[in-house]
């Protein structure tokens, strides 16, 4: 994944904000039908601290209310703060029309603002002739949305599959052998995989020369490319696992994570 994703140790203000509030509303994405109000009333009644301000806060039922419904709409990019400065934006056109923009081309890169503009109109979201191809080219262009910036992108699609297929994956890395490098020394390397707990189907495997947070990266990167998104992670509390960084990841794929109690591998199936 590139640098969007994995941000070598810090967040970006704006990930930062969008991961605290997807962190607050989380237990009400879990929530049971029934249950959404009663979540939200106990999640409004606790405290938080807040990454940016430092500071202990608490936040109203309403403020919950509208993190959850941007998350359902956008997902990640919902919940990300609004840009305060209109500098090479577009003031005129509602935030909610940008984002459909942005998702829109981020769904498939080769979408022409012409068609960005069809599609918008199709579906009512504008009225026709509210926006022109050049507005949304400047939209594009200052969220970054190039045609070079989304060809460096490996865009990753969800597979239709079984109710079962893809709700959760467990992952593991082991240490493995000894092997020759290019110099001549003997190195040991790990194995990082990760398996598909309905199916049991593994999903990618890879040895590297390192288990590190970069590492497993690159593994699930390569699982998502050729078998989509799954709904839930189940892993252990390993270092690279618990990495804010990781998280993040996560987060931004609409991901929850979900971690075995410690010394009981058999939990994990």
């Amino acid at each position: 994944m590139n640098k969007d994703y994995l941000l070598d140790g810090s967040m970006k203000y704006e990930d930062a904000v969008a991961f605290f509030r997807y962190s607050v509303i989380l237990p009400l994405l879990e929530a049971q039908p029934g249950t959404i109000r009663k979540t939200a009333f106990n999640i409004a009644s606790k405290t938080y601290n807040d990454p940016i301000s430092r500071k202990t806060i608490k936040i109203g039922e309403r403020t919950i209310f509208t993190y959850y419904s941007n998350y359902k709409k956008y997902k990640f990019q919902g919940l990300k703060p609004r840009v305060k400065s209109s500098k090479g934006a577009s003031p005129s056109i509602p935030e909610e029309i940008v984002k459909e923009i942005l998702l829109l081309k981020e769904e498939l890169p080769t979408r022409s603002a012409q068609k960005i503009v069809t599609m918008l109109e199709l579906a009512r979201k504008v009225d026709k002739g509210l926006i022109n191809i050049r507005t949304i080219g400047r939209i594009l262009k200052h969220h970054g949305y190039t045609r070079e910036a989304l060809a460096k992108r490996s865009r990753v699609y969800v597979k239709h599959e079984k109710e079962a297929i893809n709700m959760t994956w467990q992952s593991d890395v082991m240490q493995g052998f000894y092997i020759p490098d290019v110099d001549g020394t003997n190195r040991i390397v790990y194995l990082i995989g990760f398996i598909d707990d309905h199916s049991r189907r593994i999903l990618h495997c890879q040895f590297y020369f390192d288990a590190t947070l970069t590492r497993l990266e690159d593994c699930l990167k390569k699982a998502i490319t050729k078998h989509g998104i799954p709904e839930n992670f189940y892993i252990d509390n390993g270092k690279i696992y618990v990495a804010n960084d990781f998280k993040l990841i996560c987060a931004k794929l609409g991901i929850k994570l979900r971690y075995s109690t410690p010394y009981q591998p058999s939990g994990k199936g």
